[in-house]
């Protein structure tokens, strides 16, 4: 079970979440409001327990971190929230360009590689699969630790089977009991 997003604002947030059995958290907005909150879930549960989630929106060559599902462009460079988000204890970092965001174009592939280079933790990828070759090159052009869609299973020609048959012919393969 995961939790994801706006809900979780604090500590005690987090700890409702794991005790109905969540064995992951993740926070965005709430990281940027309270860069603490990551090391005060690293503490409590681990840093496995704790994703990070960073949107960003790129302005004149530069990503921007956003916050509130993207209505909310922060002054704070990618480049410069990484290294803090690791610090703090994140063990994790889910990455999404808002301009790619359901697209179906494929991912920021420019974006997933910086982020890759600039830390150490596992990078999930997210925003713009239109088929199943987005996840393929994600994999193997960016080296991120995993990809995540959503609108590309919202139509019943699609399912996550397929998807992972796919990138099993491709050679990239899963954790046994993810197939």
């Amino acid at each position: 079970p995961l939790s994801v997003g706006g809900k979780i604002k604090n500590l005690n947030d987090a700890r409702s979440y794991t005790n109905s059995g969540a064995d992951k958290i993740v926070i965005n907005s709430s990281a940027v409001h309270d860069t603490d909150l990551i090391h005060q879930i690293k503490n409590s549960y681990g840093s496995q327990c704790c994703i990070v989630s960073i949107d960003v929106k790129k302005i004149n060559k530069e990503y921007y971190v956003v916050i509130n599902n993207g209505s909310n462009i922060q002054n704070i460079l990618l480049n410069n929230w990484l290294p803090i988000v690791e610090k703090s204890g994140a063990g994790e970092i889910f990455i999404n360009n808002i301009d790619f965001d359901g697209n179906k174009n494929g991912y920021d592939l420019d974006l997933l590689k910086i982020v890759k280079k600039n830390v150490n933790i596992p990078v999930i990828a997210m925003g713009g699969v239109g088929n199943w070759m987005h996840f393929e090159d994600a994999i193997k052009k960016t080296n991120v630790d995993a990809v995540a869609a959503g609108n590309i299973f919202h139509y019943s020609e699609q399912s996550t089977s397929n998807a992972k048959k796919y990138l099993i012919e491709k050679n990239l393969y899963f954790r046994k009991g993810y197939f």
